[in-house]
């Protein structure tokens, strides 16, 4: 709010079908026609997460799996 912009906010949707979704958001406060705006774009990142916390499990059962081989 003290900017007027907010640049990669992450947050969660659902959809109309119930379907959890997460976004990546980023809006900006504007002037056009003498009138205030907001102009915002989010972006669907939810595969993107998903795969990101798959390799995190993975990673942390290499981990385990490294410290039982030792």
């Amino acid at each position: 709010r003290e900017k007027g912009e907010v640049t990669g906010l992450e947050a969660q949707f659902q959809s109309k079908t119930g379907r959890v979704i997460t976004g990546l958001i980023s809006a900006r406060i504007i002037n056009f026609n003498n009138a205030t705006h907001i102009l915002s774009v989010t972006r669907d990142i939810t595969e993107r997460v998903k795969q990101l916390e798959t390799q995190k499990k993975l990673d942390k059962q290499m981990l385990q799996i490294q410290k039982l081989e030792s």
